[in-house]
């Protein structure tokens, strides 16, 4: 849904012109709020409230309307260009390769970087930047850029403020028609709107206010011819007035400039600096069923993980999710003087399985750290392990290498910021979950648990196989957006077990809830170079910058 809304201001709610003689125009007049509704973003809302002109509580962009309206249709004449393959493609990108492209000269100065900014930089800057309305007139405002294909157009926003609003960037696709006619709508509606704003201010007047009338009209009329020729301008055929080649040149040889500077940097760091590998689900250390084709015991061994051999302490396997070391419910009803209710859910401490894998995890020469999935003993986790600070966050330790990362914590690593936040909630529970609480004795709890096996039901046990933690706080959920605001809404890379509601939906995994619909928010909140995350059992990008990780090892830094 793509949809641009506001709401005029009253013309006794608006704060007159003019410092002796108060005054309104018709400008002034056009004061009011407005904000877009793209997809599930929400374009010019404010991450919280400000106080307005009256005192009143302000949640979307407040100030004139006209100057959007007339930004907009200005873009007509570029707006209906269709773009090559490629160009379109990188509409999202563009602004920051710009910008490191210019980084890469910027050490020659004299007169090579006057001629890279005159021959090469300048024209592709401005054939991108021209394409975006200006929101100089907000603090941090979002630039909103137009780039259309044939039939499609890509609507890309970014603000350099971003903890200031609640979408501060993003992409939105939708087809060009519905498009054109959505901005129509809205210039139609606005001078309508406008007309009876006019025709009110000239007959009632404003009390303390002089107003032009005969101007106000006037005005009102030369707007309306100017707006309504634009819109045309929307409508008409698809038309060629770049110079594509020069333009596809220009961004092939930024690509390629900026790409040998990755590169070479990129090298250097992997000969310098520390490493940091991260992978997804192990479900324990060793299968179990169809939820783990390895565990971490075969992962993570010398054969299939010879890297190994050149890390240190100082070096980390990042796990996204669904350990699985910290399970065990063995011997759970063998402590004698206690009651069924009671031994449910007593923790017995790792079992000897358990404890000889952790082991086995400690004597390794680098660093283990996992963010929790669904399928963790979320008692025995928070619980059973001590409470630490570690490189920015809080964890949970469980061995001297293996750590807990706990939710909603920025954890710096190797000079690189990693935003991680666990959970995700359990698909394999259709048929309810059996709490052991309900019931009196074992007896009637086995009784009750053997019916659902043989009637092949999907459940779970409280406390035993689901934990009702596999899913946030609100006080975790607070205190991820807190740290992340204290970032700026950034962070080098995103950890996670589930993905954000409209990444599933990419990957073809329906379904929401609070976590993944909270996780989109921090998608559309925040600045990052990747996103990593386990929970669906595969291996494959997602839109460019998501990565879903099972038994795959990929090297970060």
């Amino acid at each position: 849904m793509f949809r641009i809304n506001y709401i005029l201001k009253r013309p006794e709610r608006i704060l007159p012109w003019g410092d002796k003689e108060k005054y309104l125009h018709w400008f002034g007049l056009t004061d009011g709020f407005l904000w877009i509704r793209a997809g599930e973003s929400v374009i010019y809302e404010y991450a919280s409230p400000h106080e307005g002109d009256f005192g009143e509580s302000v949640i979307y962009n407040d100030y004139q309307i006209s100057r959007f309206a007339e930004d907009l249709p200005a873009l007509t004449q570029v707006i209906p260009e269709s773009l090559p393959e490629e160009l379109y493609g990188a509409a999202e990108t563009m602004g920051r390769d710009l910008q490191e492209w210019n980084s890469f000269y910027a050490d020659l100065r004299g007169d090579a970087y006057d001629r890279f900014r005159e021959e090469a930089y300048e024209p592709l800057s401005e054939w991108f930047c021209g394409r975006f309305m200006n929101s100089v007139h907000l603090k941090g405002g979002p630039c909103i850029g137009d780039f259309r294909k044939g039939g499609l157009i890509k609507i890309v926003w970014d603000s350099d403020i971003r903890e200031l609003w609640r979408s501060p960037f993003g992409t939105y696709e939708m087809e060009y028609c519905a498009f054109a006619e959505e901005v129509s709508r809205f210039v139609t509606d606005f001078l309508r709107d406008m007309d009876n704003q006019t025709k009110e201010a000239a007959e009632k007047g404003i009390p303390g206010l002089y107003v032009d009338t005969e101007a106000l009209f006037r005005e009102n009329r030369r707007r309306r011819e100017i707006f309504t020729r634009q819109l045309g301008q929307l409508y008409a055929e698809d038309r060629e007035n770049t110079d594509w080649k020069k333009i596809t040149d220009l961004y092939d040889r930024m690509r390629r400039e900026t790409g040998i500077r990755r590169e070479r940097e990129r090298e250097n760091h992997l000969r310098e600096a520390d490493m940091i590998y991260i992978t997804g689900d192990t479900h324990g250390p060793t299968p179990i069923g169809i939820h783990s084709v390895d565990g971490y015991g075969k992962r993570l061994n010398k054969e299939n993980f010879p890297e190994q051999k050149e890390m240190t302490r100082d070096d980390y396997v990042i796990i996204c999710g669904d350990f699985g070391g910290i399970w065990n419910y063995d011997s759970r009803y063998d402590r004698a003087g206690s009651s069924f209710r009671e031994k449910i859910c007593l923790d017995h401490g790792e079992s000897k399985e358990e404890k000889y894998w952790l082991d086995w995890l400690s004597e390794k020469p680098f660093t283990v750290l996992f963010c929790d999935g669904n399928h963790e003993n979320h008692d025995r986790l928070a619980g059973a392990y001590p409470e630490v600070d570690f490189h920015g966050g809080r964890v949970h330790r469980v061995r001297e290498n293996v750590y807990h990362l706990m939710r909603g914590y920025v954890f710096d690593l190797q000079g690189l910021s990693f935003f991680v936040f666990g959970g995700a909630a359990s698909h394999d529970i259709s048929d309810g979950i059996l709490r052991p609480c309900e019931y009196e004795t074992e007896k009637e709890f086995k009784a009750a648990y053997r019916r659902l096996q043989r009637a092949g039901a999907f459940f779970r046990v409280d406390h035993v196989s689901w934990w009702e933690a596999e899913l946030p706080t609100g006080e975790e959920m607070e205190r991820g957006i807190r740290n992340l605001k204290e970032r700026s809404f950034y962070a080098d890379f995103i950890v996670s077990h589930c993905a954000p509601s409209s990444v599933a939906a990419a990957a073809g995994y329906d379904g929401e809830d609070r976590l993944s619909r909270y996780l989109e928010e921090i998608r559309q909140r925040t600045g990052f170079r990747k996103w990593f995350f386990g929970h669906y059992h595969e291996n494959r990008m997602v839109s460019g910058k998501y990565v879903m990780l099972y038994e795959q090892i990929v090297r970060i830094c």
